[in-house]
């Protein structure tokens, strides 16, 4: 299930409607705060065990959408996009999802 919904709302959204993808639509200005946004949404994307798409608004002093997915390793990394527009094609293994969640139980610390 993937859910659409404002900045800031998500945090108890993803155990309310179990979702496993969010599409997070943002508009980050390249100000000082700007590198801090990114990490935000691994964090986010971490901590609720969901695949997040965090799509900043295009031009030139916005940029860098990041797809980040449940679980970062070695091997597993996020994708950040180019400053300007992209196109990316990313697959979402519902066999992973579970499997993180059974492995790493984040989602039971929190109740």
């Amino acid at each position: 299930m993937a859910i659409l919904i404002e900045d800031g709302l998500f945090f108890g959204l993803a155990f309310q409607h179990n979702i496993d993808f969010l599409l997070h639509p943002v508009a980050f200005y390249r100000d000082n705060s700007f590198p801090s946004w990114q990490h935000f949404v691994i964090t986010r994307a971490l901590d609720n065990q969901i695949y997040m798409l965090s799509l900043n608004r295009a031009g030139n002093e916005y940029g860098n959408p990041i797809f980040c997915p449940l679980w970062i390793d070695y091997n597993i990394s996020p994708t950040i996009l180019k400053e300007h527009e992209d196109v990316i094609i990313a697959e979402i293994d519902t066999d992973i999802i579970q499997k993180v969640r059974e492995e790493y139980r984040f989602r039971e610390d929190r109740k």
